[in-house]
């Protein structure tokens, strides 16, 4: 009896070693490693300039979804919309629930819309509780200066509930 099991044993960790491609441990490892997840994204042209956001979140509050990409620079990126976006293309204008603000790095805020400005959104997949992605494009302006945020894409987490998180003001 103890003589089978020590054969059964024996068997049972060759076919382990053999599934794996050989006795290489780390070959094993390597197919039990899960698959990545997405990496959050936010990019953009600014002043026809690379922006990219080494940080993005998003956020809700009082029945409005945030996005928001902060860059090295601490630059950022907020876009602003309705609590329960749709695909779709979404105009940032006056009357409507889509906004935008750049923030520079020496944190001088630029709105959208904002003295005429207007830009767009693009809800290119959303899935409720779990990832938005888009496009986006608008001017910015404080009164003084105008900032030309194009080309932009997004790839967000979305957060399922309110957070205690101070949207900016728009």
């Amino acid at each position: 009896m103890n003589q089978m099991l020590s054969l059964m044993l024996v068997a049972c960790l060759a076919f382990a070693a053999t599934s794996c491609g050989g006795s290489d441990a780390e070959e094993c490892t390597d197919e039990l490693v899960a698959a990545p997840q997405p990496a959050w994204a936010m990019t953009a042209l600014v002043d026809s300039v690379d922006w990219k956001a080494t940080d993005v979140t998003t956020y809700r509050e009082q029945g409005t979804l945030y996005i928001k990409g902060v860059a090295a620079d601490s630059s950022q990126v907020i876009l602003e919309f309705g609590d329960r976006p749709v695909i779709g293309i979404f105009p940032i204008r006056r009357g409507t629930f889509q906004a935008a603000v750049y923030v520079n790095q020496r944190g001088s805020k630029y709105y959208a819309p904002y003295g005429g400005t207007t830009g767009v959104i693009n809800i290119t997949s959303y899935a409720k509780d779990s990832l938005i992605s888009g496009e986006f494009s608008f001017g910015a302006t404080n009164t003084m200066d105008l900032h030309v945020i194009s080309a932009g894409n997004f790839l967000a987490p979305v957060q399922k509930k309110d957070t205690s998180a101070t949207a900016p003001a728009l």
